[in-house]
């Protein structure tokens, strides 16, 4: 479940009046010029101050777009005086290095998703999250601030389709990027799905099979996968990942229960989908897609920061994700269905 969100007007008033809040950005590929961008033109007193990308060129050409400082290490950007906190924005694999300087720094840090692409990696930066005994951490879990899932979710919280019973989830990308691997369709793709499958219905999968043609002895694969199960409710699931579709970014979702369902599809009926058109346009990425949620996340860690609290996905959200994906790996090449466990939740995060 998300953290604690600001309430009433005392936080929001304090967060006016502290000064410029100065984020740092590790990692300048396309998402970090999404967050970049909406930082200089949608969020109100806060500013990208530094940046660092393993490039020098790259990080010389984004620190000159957005006026921010160059710096030659990500470490020199973390314990920076001039950075209040970061967004890591950088290949997943990096996560973990990054995420682990910010928190011996004791800096706020948005880490976009996954957390890392093992549990094993989440795990050390969970017991190191813990042994500082406070969450500085935040996963960019955005489908959370999504007003159609938000809607989802408070539907379902009121019993609107009775009881739950099955969720339908959907992940297509109009093409992969490059170096994109089969393993990067669980790990990269359907956490997205993972983790909002557990938010929407509050509570987490138990069991997940996966069925794919997936070829063991490439590196490349764009095949649709296709993640089934249950939940610990009983509910049973499936996510669909097919980052080769063609015609568009089309994101689907629909829960139904004992009275209904809810739907996050595009119109009612049939439509033939392709050519980044329906009865609705089809997005052609991310960016557009989930704008406003971009924006509501952006704004709402910002603020967040400068109060002290925490909000979104935590550390330990992201940690349960990657158990999951950890799972759908080993079935996708066991050909069976896996048991997914998870430790006790720390008190720290039981909020």
């Amino acid at each position: 479940m998300s953290g604690r969100t600001l309430t009433g007007n005392n936080g929001l008033q304090r967060a006016t009046q502290l000064k410029t809040l100065n984020v740092g950005i590790i990692g300048l590929g396309n998402v970090a010029r999404v967050h970049a961008q909406l930082i200089q033109q949608r969020i109100d007193g806060v500013q990208v101050s530094g940046v660092f990308s393993a490039r020098a060129t790259t990080r010389s050409a984004f620190a000159i777009e957005f006026g921010a400082k160059e710096f030659d290490t990500a470490a020199d950007l973390v314990f920076s005086e001039d950075v209040d906190a970061v967004l890591v924005t950088s290949p997943d694999m990096t996560h973990e290095e990054y995420v682990s300087l910010c928190l011996k720094a004791g800096k706020p840090v948005l880490c976009e998703k996954p957390l890392t692409p093992s549990a094993e990696g989440s795990k050390r930066l969970l017991e190191q999250e813990l042994a500082l005994g406070r969450r500085l951490v935040s996963v960019g879990f955005m489908r959370r601030y999504d007003s159609g899932y938000r809607r989802m979710r408070t539907l379902i919280a009121d019993d609107a389709i009775g009881v739950p019973k099955i969720i339908h989830s959907i992940h297509r990308n109009p093409a992969p990027s490059p170096g994109f691997a089969w393993q990067d369709g669980i790990t990269a793709v359907a956490v997205h799905d993972i983790d909002i499958i557990g938010w929407l219905l509050g509570e987490r999968i138990a069991s997940i099979a996966a069925a794919t043609t997936i070829d063991e002895n490439s590196d490349q694969q764009t095949e649709p996968l296709l993640l089934s199960g249950t939940t610990a409710g009983g509910v049973l699931f499936s996510i669909e990942s097919f980052v080769n579709c063609g015609y568009g970014y089309d994101i689907g979702c629909e829960v139904a229960g004992t009275l209904g369902s809810v739907n996050l599809a595009w119109g009612d009926g049939i439509a033939v989908r392709r050519d980044y058109a329906s009865t609705k346009p089809i997005p052609n990425g991310y960016a557009s897609r989930f704008e406003s949620a971009f924006v509501d996340q952006m704004r709402a860690w910002c603020e967040a920061v400068r109060v002290g609290h925490r909000v979104g996905a935590s550390l330990w959200d992201g940690y349960v994700a990657s158990l999951v994906t950890d799972a759908a790996l080993r079935a996708a090449l066991s050909g069976r269905s896996e048991v997914v466990t998870y430790p006790g939740v720390p008190e720290m995060y039981q909020l």
